[in-house]
């Protein structure tokens, strides 16, 4: 029965969220479009943000593989923008909400996961030392984080979507490059 209720409550936080912005969203509001009391969410949840960072887990988790090649780190973000187009309502709110912070530390933890098993295979391959691995991190998260926040601020556009899949053909090319200047470091 908890895991019914958890999942119906998810599906009336989304559904207020694709209507209003999350500002305005209360457990009030929320318990009662879900049509419980407010101690059953209180009994699932400690808060709003605190359904707001499950939900984002499990998306994220749902939409990503567990290992990544250079095919699948590119279908992985696909995937990301796919589900961004279908959502586009519910992501700005959250996006543009005080609770921000929570959308920033999933995207910086999924990224990580997904770059670093994309990138340790050609990391022992280029004999890439410890201090550059953290160095080509940093450029290839800045990357996806900011190729991210455009997407979402342009609007979440096709167009804005199909530019990604030009920069990820650019990345294939530019990544050798990267590895192998890290011998002048």
């Amino acid at each position: 029965m908890s895991d019914i209720t958890k999942k119906a409550i998810k599906a009336s936080f989304l559904n207020l969220l694709d209507k209003m912005p999350l500002s305005e969203i209360t457990v009030k509001k929320l318990s009662c479009e879900c049509g419980i009391n407010r101690n059953t969410f209180y009994y699932h949840y400690e808060d709003i943000p605190s359904l707001i960072e499950e939900i984002i887990a499990e998306e994220l988790a749902a939409v990503f593989p567990e290992k990544y090649s250079a095919d699948s780190l590119e279908t992985g973000i696909f995937s990301v923008v796919d589900y961004a187009l279908k959502n586009k309502r519910a992501l700005y709110h959250i996006y543009n909400s005080v609770n921000r912070s929570i959308f920033e530390d999933y995207l910086r933890k999924y990224s990580d996961n997904i770059i670093m098993d994309y990138l340790k295979p050609e990391f022992e391959r280029y004999n890439i030392s410890a201090e550059n691995r953290e160095l080509v991190l940093t450029l290839i998260r800045s990357l996806i984080s900011g190729l991210t926040f455009d997407f979402i601020n342009s609007g979440m556009s096709e167009k804005s979507a199909a530019d990604i899949h030009k920069i990820f053909i650019l990345l294939h090319g530019m990544l050798s490059e990267v590895l192998t200047g890290c011998d002048k470091l």
